[in-house]
């Protein structure tokens, strides 16, 4: 566990998860409250009740942060509570991990067929998908 963030429950981390705008929402693991508890995923809350994350093994998901510029404090705490690996869309995404270490093991350009439903594609156009590792 790491330092400003405490293990909370899949119900009490979504309903978080929830309070996000709808387009930034996307960005996250659709996940339901039943596929985390099976997944056995941990859930993390920040102390001071702003950003979060889950680890299901060493795997990095749902990333967020219900204020701006906790980015690479967020990313740094998840390292810190085991994350070597994760997915995300766009540039800005990978240059907010690499600084915290991690490196691009995979990219592929935007896939329609894959695209959360209801993308905002006004603000956030067809960003690529990455993967990358610690």
């Amino acid at each position: 566990m790491t330092k400003d963030y405490k293990k909370v429950s899949p119900g009490f981390f979504l309903g978080k998860r929830d309070l996000l705008a709808e387009d930034l929402a996307k960005f996250l693991s659709p996940l339901t409250e039943e596929q985390l508890i099976s997944s056995r995923a941990n859930c993390f809350w920040s102390e001071e009740d702003q950003s979060g994350f889950a680890l299901e093994d060493n795997y990095l998901f749902s990333v967020f942060a219900l204020k701006k510029g906790k980015g690479r404090a967020l990313a740094a705490a998840a390292v810190a509570a085991g994350a070597q690996k994760l997915d995300c869309l766009g540039d800005h995404l990978v240059s907010l991990y690499s600084q915290v270490g991690f490196k691009v093991s995979f990219s592929a350009p935007w896939n329609q067929e894959l695209a959360p439903q209801n993308w905002a594609y006004a603000r956030f156009g067809k960003p690529n998908y990455y993967e990358m590792e610690l």
